[in-house]
């Protein structure tokens, strides 16, 4: 028991830093319940993606992350059930949703060629959302 309130409490001091780091602490970085978000630059050599863009050294991407405490939340509501998982994704998406609507209304993110996401899920995420699925030293 002890391990795992520790464990608990590294996890938690973890998120902090992060959200901070990232500046996804801020109510403008959000989309959503369930996107988190900022705007890099890519970094590293140009890529095509699938559906044909092109995206050159330096152009603007936004990253999205996922909000995990907000995740947690919604699946102890539901008792970490599958409905709970499904009620994760409509969530998911609609933060998608309202994603693009910020980056359409915001004039920093009008020039944005890509959003990017790190997720366990891999291929999983073209089936269920239509992103690219990459290894991670092909993304910069």
């Amino acid at each position: 028991m002890l391990i795992k309130r520790i464990s608990a409490c590294v996890f938690r001091a973890y998120d902090w830093c992060y959200l901070r780091y990232y500046r996804l602490n801020r109510e403008n970085a959000r989309a959503g319940n369930l996107i988190l978000f900022h705007f890099i630059r890519h970094s590293d050599d140009a890529i095509t993606l699938s559906d044909g863009t092109y995206i050159r050294r330096g152009d603007p991407i936004v990253v999205i992350h996922i909000n995990q405490l907000r995740a947690r939340e919604m699946q102890k509501l539901d008792g970490h059930t599958a409905f709970a998982g499904v009620k994760l994704r409509a969530d998911f998406r609609n933060s998608l949703r309202l994603l693009a609507l910020k980056i359409l209304d915001n004039p920093l993110y009008r020039e944005v060629r890509a959003i990017r996401g790190d997720t366990i899920f891999g291929p999983v995420a073209r089936h269920f959302f239509g992103f690219d699925a990459r290894p991670d030293n092909t993304w910069g």
